[in-house]
């Protein structure tokens, strides 16, 4: 009788301490993957401290070509417009300069970002050798936006909503980060 109850509260024993080695096991292994997740599973995202909102990002690799592409969505949240935007990009500390569009079909670099309006600015391989960044492999870095906000002229035009910017002396800079992960492509804007 005196070996069923010690069998008894070993049994006990073993499994409730059991359930608490297996919920710190398992609580240990969830911070390590959250610390050390591969960034091809975080989600793609990007922000800008102010001035402008990052709506999307995009990294494609074309593979039969070796191009990167990263696209990046962006609106003008001011009460201004932005005039002659620059796009530019820091990875693995070098920085590449891109160009940016009305659309994603218009290649013709725009002039004026009325308030409110949506812009894309892309760097790719054919313009700035941006390495190849094969797909799935997550990358981050910081992006730039370097425009004249017309809200510091005087010569801002209320019925068109543009400012001569060859009188405004300084740029704004527009600073954010990014994390995205390259996917796959057939074809390139860019090709």
């Amino acid at each position: 009788m005196k070996l069923k109850f010690k069998l008894q509260s070993a049994m006990e024993y073993l499994i409730t301490y059991g359930w608490a080695i297996l919920i710190i096991l398992i609580s240990m292994i969830i911070l390590f993957m959250f610390a050390k997740l591969p960034a091809q599973f975080s989600p793609s995202i990007c922000k800008f401290l102010n001035g402008v909102n990052c709506n999307d990002i995009l990294l494609y690799s074309n593979s039969s070509n070796s191009i990167s592409e990263l696209i990046v969505s962006l609106s003008n949240k001011q009460l201004f417009s932005l005039e002659n935007p620059k796009f530019n990009l820091s990875l693995s500390n070098k920085n590449y300069s891109g160009s940016c569009f009305s659309s994603l079909t218009n290649t013709i670099p725009i002039n004026t970002v009325f308030p409110g309006n949506v812009f894309y600015c892309a760097v790719s391989t054919n313009t700035n050798n941006l390495p190849y960044i094969f797909p799935g492999i997550g990358v981050n870095g910081n992006i730039y936006l370097n425009a004249v906000n017309c809200g510091f002229s005087v010569n801002y035009n209320v019925s068109n909503q543009t400012c001569n910017a060859s009188k405004i002396p300084f740029n704004s800079i527009y600073t954010g980060t990014f994390n995205v992960h390259s996917i796959a492509v057939s074809s390139s804007r860019f090709s």
